[in-house]
């Protein structure tokens, strides 16, 4: 990134100059006359311009000349007046700014300017949602991503890492995930918060949690729905104080992230039965953007997707327009994720080209009856004993109940391997 700066009073130059090298390289004038005599061959990306030079509206021309170039320029100017801030967006300016500019000043400029398009094509993101995602960038704000499962939540997250470490010119920012669904409630706070050696049983060296690894990057925080109550009060104070404590220790170490969280849950229901912070909730949620579910989607969007799932395999097939509306209107539970997997398959192992009746084909192979008719026929009596209604019901609290046990209490793992929505779940599973 090249930067070009306007500036005719040296001392202000030289600082503007020396706050702008942390960003990009420079180049400075301190006449306007030399930038309109070489316009046509200066090569800059931004361009900072004062406009209280010597000659009167010299800046506003500069200005407008780069613009048509496409460069874009932040005005400078010791004055406030709407006349001439009107004035400089007139002529082209992106931004303005009263000198003397602060750093918070010039680096929220320089971001704002440098932020271009974040990938969201596998994502059906709304102009307005896309536009919320880039104040993470410009306010360091929080996300909270919400959506049923495999709607693209941690493929979305990693994309915003992806661009924060084009946005800062490094490749070696960290990354950082935690699902919380996944962990046992004595091990959560050990991974996210880390531990002091001889901290508890088994503690035998000093450990860095999830936090403090992701300082100087992105910290992921993925299903934080089911965080316990009492560790939502700890993550709460290191968001609000940027200070982490390893368990058994008293030293506070300084940590600085992007925070990006994510739920299946419904955060607000579960605020009213008092299972989630609702202060907590304020500050995960700068920024809230919902993924919607593939049946939400309208058909050409549909259709664009399984398109585009397609094209990226190594394997290039022709998909008839019967096939694609078959895919379309198939049920698919698990969203993005589910029919990227079966697009896989159908693409590896089918023919060159793919018609309906191959679609038929795949999925009576990956659907077939998973109890044979004589074996319902055993439950007869029961179901006539106790009625339909009451024996789908023990039946699904003794699975629930045995994997969610066997999964070691894992709430998450337990809904993704039985495919159950979390009402299910916790219909019969106390909170």
């Amino acid at each position: 990134m090249k930067i070009l700066i306007l500036e005719d009073d040296e001392m202000a130059r030289m600082g503007l100059s020396l706050m702008l090298k942390r960003y990009a390289r420079t180049f400075e004038y301190s006449q306007a006359h030399l930038v309109l005599k070489e316009i046509d061959d200066i090569e800059a990306d931004l361009a900072f311009v004062d406009l209280d030079l010597e000659e009167d509206l010299i800046g506003l021309e500069v200005i407008s000349r780069l613009s048509a170039r496409g460069i874009k320029t932040i005005a400078l100017t010791g004055h406030e007046e709407d006349s001439i801030i009107s004035q400089a967006y007139e002529f082209g300016a992106s931004d303005f700014l009263v000198k003397p500019a602060t750093e918070e000043q010039i680096e929220f400029v320089i971001n704002k300017q440098r932020l271009g398009k974040i990938s969201t094509d596998e994502f059906n993101i709304s102009k307005q949602n896309l536009a919320k995602l880039k104040n993470i960038f410009l306010k360091n704000q929080n996300l909270l991503l919400t959506g049923d499962t495999g709607t693209g939540k941690t493929f979305l997250a990693k994309e915003v890492h992806r661009y924060l470490c084009e946005l800062r010119d490094k490749v070696d920012l960290p990354f950082i995930s935690v699902n919380c669904s996944e962990l046992s409630r004595t091990l959560i706070e050990s991974e996210l918060f880390g531990h002091k050696k001889g901290a508890f049983t088994g503690a035998s060296e000093d450990r860095k949690g999830r936090i403090e690894s992701a300082n100087g990057g992105v910290l992921f925080i993925d299903e934080i729905g089911a965080l316990d109550l009492e560790t939502q009060v700890k993550l709460l104070k290191v968001i609000d104080e940027r200070i982490v404590y390893r368990v058994g220790d008293s030293e506070p170490r300084k940590v600085d992230f992007l925070l990006i969280t994510a739920t299946c849950d419904d955060l607000e229901r579960n605020i009213k039965e008092k299972v989630f912070r609702h202060d907590l909730f304020q500050r995960i949620s700068d920024i809230q953007i919902r993924l919607p579910s593939f049946y939400e989607y309208t058909n050409s969007q549909k259709i664009e997707f399984i398109r585009k799932i397609i094209k990226l395999q190594p394997r290039r097939i022709v998909i008839s327009n019967e096939a694609l509306e078959y895919l379309c209107s198939r049920h698919w539970p698990g969203n993005l994720r589910e029919i990227t997997k079966a697009l896989k398959e159908i693409t590896a192992s089918g023919t060159g080209v793919i018609g309906l009746e191959y679609m038929y084909e795949y999925f009576s192979g990956h659907e077939k009856d998973f109890i044979s008719r004589e074996g319902l026929d055993g439950f007869e009596d029961v179901v006539l004993e106790v009625g339909l209604p009451k024996f789908i019901e023990e039946v699904e609290r003794y699975f629930i109940q045995k994997r969610y046990g066997q999964n070691q209490q894992k709430a998450r793992t337990t809904i993704n391997e039985l495919k159950i929505s979390n009402n299910m779940f916790y219909k019969y599973i106390k909170r």
